[in-house]
């Protein structure tokens, strides 16, 4: 089931993300890190549809989105960067497996990082963020999501893997493999380990994890 809600506002984060406040339907409910399929409310434009992660908490009088377009794709998302306050959007019901269930170490993959910035600002408003870790891979063009407040913020320790010169710089360098994760493993001691990002990324950093006897219990994922 689709429903129709207005754009409250639209605001340009950086030159790549914007952020997209929507009007509130009753009953909607959703928890921290979990997504909904949104559609734009645009005659030829009913049958695609994006995920997308929310960005505010469910206790919000609105419902936020963070979108990020890329110059050299076409699409829904270049549309969505187009939309104003008074556009119609169609979205979904919430679904995802990603959910907050303690402490632990975040492994995030440029736009992975959505739903842990969810997660974060919760228990920054419960004041239980200072008992989480946060790692997160910077790829190629870094993530463009804004920076997170500090007041919101776990520690963050950015390993990036560019390769092209200048970019990565004061980073860590490497490719997120058991090797790196060992490190990180053997001082944060996690409770457990999540992992957001694109499919390649994902599933070499659970391979990883695994590979260090991470039990699957205590892997936190979409396919979880």
């Amino acid at each position: 089931m689709l429903h129709k809600v207005k754009i409250r506002a639209a605001t340009q984060d950086s030159h790549k993300t914007s952020k997209l406040s929507v009007e509130r339907i009753e009953g909607y409910d959703f928890t921290p890190g979990q997504a909904t399929e949104v559609v734009l409310d645009q005659q030829g434009d009913r049958d695609n549809s994006s995920l997308f992660t929310f960005t505010s908490l469910s206790g919000y009088p609105y419902i936020g989105f963070s979108i990020k377009t890329y110059p050299e794709r076409h699409g829904e998302l270049e549309k969505m960067w187009s939309l104003q306050g008074g556009d119609y959007l169609l979205t979904s019901h919430p679904w995802g497996a990603i959910d907050y269930q303690g402490s632990g170490m975040f492994i995030a993959d440029g736009a992975g990082i959505t739903p842990f910035r969810s997660i974060f600002r919760d228990l920054h408003n419960q004041g239980e963020l200072q008992k989480n870790i946060s790692f997160t891979r910077i790829t190629t063009g870094a993530t463009s999501l804004p920076p997170l407040n500090s007041r919101q913020a776990p520690v963050i320790m950015p390993v990036s893997t560019q390769t092209e010169e200048g970019e990565g710089e004061g980073f860590q360098q490497g490719r997120i493999d058991s090797s790196v994760l060992r490190g990180f493993l053997g001082r944060i001691k996690p409770d457990y380990c999540y992992v957001c990002g694109t499919t390649d990324v994902a599933e070499d950093a659970i391979s990883a994890l695994k590979e260090l006897e991470i039990d699957n219990s205590k892997i936190v994922c979409e396919n979880s």
